[in-house]
This record gives C-alpha cells, sequence and structure tokens, in this order.
C-alpha cells in the first residue's frame, strides 16, 4: 500500500525524438496536468530546452501518490513562441495512472503523442494555444 504522503513521479527524464523534423531547431517545454475525469486538478512544467530537435528535458515532476491513484496524467508538449504570440500545442499523451501497481512509484513506457487539438482547449493561464 502506498503511504498517502509518497511521492509519485510519474515524468521523469522525458525525452522526444523526431519533435520537430519539418520545423527544424525550436524551444519546447513539457506541461503535465493530473487529471480527474475531465477536470485538471494540479499542473506541473519543466524548463524550456532551446534550440532543440530531440529535447530531453531530464527533470523529475512530482505529484503526491495520494493525489495521483486512481487518475490520468495529461503530458503536454509546448513550443515556445517569442514575443506576444501564443505558445504552440505539439502533442498530448493521457496516461492513466490507475493501472500503477500498489507500492509500485513508476510506470515506464513509451507514449505516442497525439495532435494537442484531440483533447486540449485554450490554456488561459499561460497563454498557450493550439493552432
Amino acid at each position: 500500500m502506498l503511504h498517502k504522503n509518497a511521492d509519485l513521479h510519474p515524468v521523469d527524464k522525458l525525452g522526444s525524438t523526431s519533435l520537430t523534423l519539418t520545423i527544424g531547431l525550436t524551444d519546447t517545454y513539457v506541461k503535465t496536468y493530473l487529471k480527474d475525469g475531465d477536470r485538471r486538478i494540479q499542473k506541473r512544467k519543466t524548463r524550456v530546452t532551446r534550440h532543440s530537435q530531440e529535447p530531453q528535458y531530464n527533470q523529475t515532476l512530482r505529484y503526491a501518490a495520494s493525489d495521483a491513484l486512481g487518475r490520468s496524467l495529461l503530458v503536454m508538449v509546448w513550443e515556445r513562441q517569442r514575443g506576444f504570440e501564443h505558445n504552440i500545442g505539439m502533442g498530448v499523451a493521457e496516461i492513466n495512472l490507475s493501472k500503477l501497481e500498489r507500492g509500485h512509484k513508476t510506470q515506464h513506457g513509451w507514449y505516442r503523442l497525439l495532435p494537442v487539438s484531440s483533447v486540449v482547449r485554450v490554456d488561459s493561464d499561460s497563454g498557450d494555444s493550439v493552432r
């Protein structure tokens, strides 16, 4: 059984290969949300990885295990824009955290990024939008 204050590390050493083959070098970051049904309840973000076609974020985004069990994790990759332009959603994956076994805090795997427009509305807290 997981201790209610144990940390869950659902995103650790996140990376992407050939994220922007046609665009060239981009500045990207990852934003994650814990979701309870359709409601987003907690958010975490990585730092921006600059000028990369195969970004490696090498950061740990932590959620309390008690908050994550039975929920899903929305993982979104964004391209940061300069100036006043909205950031561009590049891809999204939703990971069901109810598959985590009790006593295990890690779920390893590769997840296909889907078009952000398939699950995302404009993110009003940061100016991110889908094109």
